[in-house]
């Protein structure tokens, strides 16, 4: 397998390089659409976007179709950057206070009703807020001390269960996945978080990330308390990378473009598609070379109206491999593993 790049910021600014990879032998072949970070191929517009992102410290918006690479992403960069990885996955009713908090009003009212009824004092105070609070991917980015206290002190927070860290990746912790309460050695990690497919949403929800975004702050309106990413508790940590995604279905507010670093991953051409699939599949010579020319063109033959996919591309030049499929054969290949609606099932 290729190495690991040897540091992220060797990586970001060696033109020449521009796979990061991560596998091991026991794992020697991406899948299209397997979103575990272990292995991308950057483009030098990609490098910039990171590094601008980063030197200016605002979200960066990937715009383009899917199966481009927009998700794969942010896990490679978060293992590239030896960084926590978290990830939320954007639905059509999906509100953008999840990111921030929940609060659980009927269970607090549970709470107090039970405690009335048996007239004794519960291990879990209803009075107090902080025990009915679950802290959302944007508060365990910010600010991972506080919310493992649910934003209460140490003393209060004591007396109450802490809440599960939904990290997906931890640097430095194995084997994967990563245990959910990591030690408080890694509880001040930089992060890097993905709000992916943002267009789902109703409009609402990127207007209401402007302010947290930009100032790195929020305010949980129960107890007042102002969570964020210049606290103390952070021993001032790297700030976040945001990474958010758009498949462009719907458009997004210009204000909420204006305040990120807009990145559109178009499809890639059939020479670099040729070159992800021999660093892919680890084969270097002109008969894979000519191999992988030749299936790219004959997706391009069979779906003339559709751009080439780098998920599909891999999952078909996969499949071929795998099932050891004559040239006559790829058609039937390709248009089951690209299939669309407007195909006739039993084709």
């Amino acid at each position: 397998m290729n190495k690991p790049p040897p540091s992220f910021e060797e990586f970001i600014l060696n033109p020449k390089d521009n796979f990061a990879d991560f596998r091991t032998n026991e794992d020697p072949v991406p899948l299209g659409d397997r979103r575990d970070g272990l292995f991308y191929r950057y483009t030098p517009k990609i490098k910039l976007a990171v590094r601008v992102a980063l030197a200016v410290g605002r979200p960066l918006l990937l715009l383009g179709p899917s199966g481009c690479g927009k998700s794969s992403l942010a896990f490679n960069l978060s293992r590239l950057m030896r960084r926590r990885y978290y990830e939320f996955v954007v639905q059509a009713r999906t509100q953008a206070q999840e990111l921030f908090y929940r609060f659980d009003a009927i269970r607090r009212l549970g709470e107090a009703q039970a405690s009335a009824a048996s007239k004794t004092t519960d291990a879990i105070n209803w009075r107090s807020c902080y025990p009915f609070i679950e802290p959302g991917h944007l508060w365990w980015v910010f600010n991972p001390a506080a919310a493992y206290r649910r934003g209460a002190s140490a003393e209060e927070a004591a007396m109450f269960k802490s809440p599960v860290n939904p990290v997906r990746w931890n640097p430095g912790l194995s084997p994967e996945p990563v245990h959910p309460e990591p030690p408080a050695s890694q509880n001040d990690a930089p992060a890097v978080l993905l709000i992916d497919e943002i267009d789902k949403a109703e409009p609402d929800f990127p207007n209401n990330l402007l302010v947290p975004l930009g100032s790195q702050e929020f305010t949980i309106e129960e107890t007042g308390d102002v969570i964020s990413f210049n606290s103390t508790d952070n021993n001032f940590a790297p700030a976040p990378l945001i990474i958010i995604t758009s498949n462009q279905e719907r458009d997004l507010p210009n204000a909420f473009i204006r305040r990120c670093i807009v990145l559109e991953i178009k499809p890639p051409t059939t020479d670099e598609l040729v070159e992800l699939a021999k660093s892919a599949f680890c084969q270097t010579d002109h008969t894979a070379h000519d191999r992988f020319t030749s299936i790219a063109n004959k997706m391009i033959t069979t779906r003339p109206d559709s751009p080439l996919s780098t998920a599909e591309f891999l999952d078909v030049v996969r499949a071929i491999t795998s099932l050891k499929v004559e040239d006559g054969d790829w058609e039937e290949i390709i248009l089951r593993t690209t299939w669309k609606a407007s195909d006739t099932v039993g084709q």
